[in-house]
């Protein structure tokens, strides 16, 4: 009897049926460990990412008007797509190649090369629709967005730990702050003190020795007169 993931995957198949050779597909999927779909999954998340590098070349290919790497690229990723069943995607990759040897879709000669090129640029517009919706289709059989909102709770909590953390570092650290201006003021208040009294001990020492000087000079006086 079928799993319930089994039927999950069966339905989304299903709903595919135009855009994937489900027989295709299915074969890759027995491949598959029974309680681990580890390789199915590798293929399939290495195309699409194959499929979103490929296509940023693609647009680099046709702002350069450069239509044998146009037709490379479409090569490439026909052969990745058919590995796994895309029988749209690959349609598409096979007329940008086409396209791109200056030919029409039935392979007879076309040299307007503006004419390919514009053939391109539509059929790359097609082609990212199909690619959007296999790639969307993917992620539900591969349970792939619940994993990625359990990557991003995790993240938010690792977040918020760290700032938890920083709050408690500038916590301890203040008060370690706050004693330290209290201690370098002190001692600035007990220098300014001691300078004072230095002072006043000078000027005392000062005014005293003025003090004998002149009684000194009276007693001189008052011996010579």
């Amino acid at each position: 009897m079928p799993s319930a993931q089994e039927k999950s995957i069966s339905a989304i198949l299903e709903e595919l049926q135009d855009d994937i050779d489900v027989t295709t597909f299915e074969q890759i999927l027995e491949m598959d460990d029974e309680d681990d779909r580890e390789f199915s999954r590798t293929l399939v998340f290495e195309f699409l990412t194959q499929g979103e590098e490929t296509f940023a070349k693609i647009e680099k290919s046709i702002a350069e008007k450069d239509l044998e790497a146009l037709s490379h690229q479409g090569h490439y990723l026909k052969g990745s797509s058919a590995t796994l069943g895309l029988v749209k995607i690959q349609a598409s990759c096979e007329k940008i190649q086409r396209y791109g040897l200056k030919e029409n879709v039935d392979g007879s000669p076309e040299p307007d090369e503006a004419l390919c090129l514009s053939r391109i640029v539509d059929t790359l517009k097609v082609l990212r629709v199909d690619f959007a919706g296999v790639k969307k289709a993917m992620k539900k059989i591969y349970n792939y967005e619940e994993e990625e909102e359990e990557e991003e709770e995790e993240e938010d909590e690792d977040e918020e730990e760290d700032e938890e953390g920083e709050d408690v570092d500038k916590g301890v650290a203040a008060p370690e702050d706050a004693e330290g201006a209290e201690d370098t003021e002190d001692t600035e208040r007990t220098e300014d003190t001691k300078d004072t009294k230095a002072a006043k001990e000078s000027t005392e020492a000062i005014t005293a020795d003025k003090t004998k000087a002149a009684a000194s000079s009276e007693t001189r006086a008052i011996g010579t007169a």
